[in-house]
């Protein structure tokens, strides 16, 4: 739970719904997001709340591509590796 509260969740713009999952379930939550994931491009998902507005204003526009930076950056993942960045959402 004290790393989910320093989790980002696309610019912190989506509001949090926080649910602990184990064991089997966890396997079966995973499996299926994996499976999801190797199905469809993970931007093209339909969710109840985008990810990004069209139109994303600042300081949240900035903050966002400096964090993707850092992250993957911290990972050794380049941005412009689509397959490195999926495979990294999907552990």
């Amino acid at each position: 739970m004290e790393g989910a509260a320093r989790s980002a969740s696309g610019v912190n713009l989506q509001p949090w719904n926080i649910y602990v999952v184990a064991g089997t379930v966890l396997k079966e939550v995973t499996r299926l997001a994996t499976e999801a994931l190797e199905r469809k491009d993970w931007n093209e998902f339909e969710t109840e709340y985008p990810e990004f507005p069209e139109t994303l204003w600042e300081p949240y526009r900035s903050r966002g591509g400096a964090f993707g930076a850092q992250l993957y950056g911290a990972l050794g993942i380049n941005h412009e590796d689509p397959a490195a960045r999926i495979s990294q959402i999907k552990t």
